[in-house]
């Protein structure tokens, strides 16, 4: 009699800032092919749960964990969090505060402690950053900072339908990521030794927005495999080389 086969984790993608579910594009279709319970999760204010851009621009990376924290909680058994970009960041923070089963994280933005900055991410974000000299202000890339960032792979056709799932992105978030050092709240301060699940890393190689160096603290973990693909930019499952993110994926949220 053979042995009956347990069912697969429930999997929770963990959007970016300016993203929310739809900006996974074919992901969850192909992770509900290959078998898996999808959770469909966005971000406070984000996507479906978007009401106010001003409460938007309050919400800080600790509000962000919370609320995915609660939902990991709910859940019967320790889902597989797919994070990417500050969605990496969160489900990183969140794994190590409550059971995640596995971690997949893509282009993560990096916890505290960190070196973040590069010519290229601070041209990007210098607008951005000074709407919050005057208070914590809501913010959206325009074409030419999403061109820089997060769609240098793309052509002009795809970068603009990518833009279209875009929104604005809290501008408290942004500074709490990117000046940590002046965060008292240590927001993004990582309690490395209370992850315990296993964590895979996919990198593309042409990311102007996270640099690879950032993430070094991740290849010192217990459990970690890193892939990098270098003809990818940021936004590796929107862009034309999607397809060999999605094979990393389902090959590696398993093993």
């Amino acid at each position: 009699m053979s042995a009956s086969i347990p069912p697969k984790p429930t999997v929770i993608l963990v959007h970016g800032m300016w993203s929310n579910f739809s900006t996974w594009a074919q992901t969850p279709m192909a992770l509900e092919q290959a078998g898996y319970t999808l959770l469909h999760y966005e971000l406070p204010q984000h996507g479906g749960r978007f009401t106010d851009p001003d409460a938007l621009a309050c919400l800080g990376i600790q509000d962000y964990v919370a609320d995915l924290v609660a939902v990991i909680e709910s859940l019967p058994k320790a889902p597989i969090l797919v994070g990417h970009s500050m969605g990496g960041l969160i489900a990183l923070l969140a794994a190590a505060r409550t059971q995640v089963h596995r971690l997949m994280l893509v282009s993560p933005a990096a916890a505290a402690g960190s070196v973040l900055w590069t010519p290229m991410n601070l041209m990007g974000l210098l607008r951005s950053g000074l709407k919050q000299l005057f208070g914590f202000r809501s913010f959206k890339l325009n074409e030419w900072e999403a061109k820089l960032l997060l769609c240098n792979d793309m052509n002009r056709t795809d970068r603009l339908a990518l833009m279209t799932t875009l929104q604005p992105e809290s501008g408290k978030a942004l500074l709490q990521i990117a000046f940590w050092p002046l965060d008292k709240s240590a927001s993004t301060r990582m309690d490395w030794p209370a992850l315990r699940c296993p964590v895979r890393l996919y990198l593309g190689g042409r990311d102007r927005l996270i640099p690879a160096y950032a993430l070094r603290r991740l290849h010192a973990l217990a459990d970690f495999k890193i892939t990098t693909d270098r003809p990818s930019g940021h936004m590796v499952f929107n862009g034309p080389r999607n397809a060999v993110f999605t094979h990393w994926l389902l090959d590696h949220i398993q093993a």
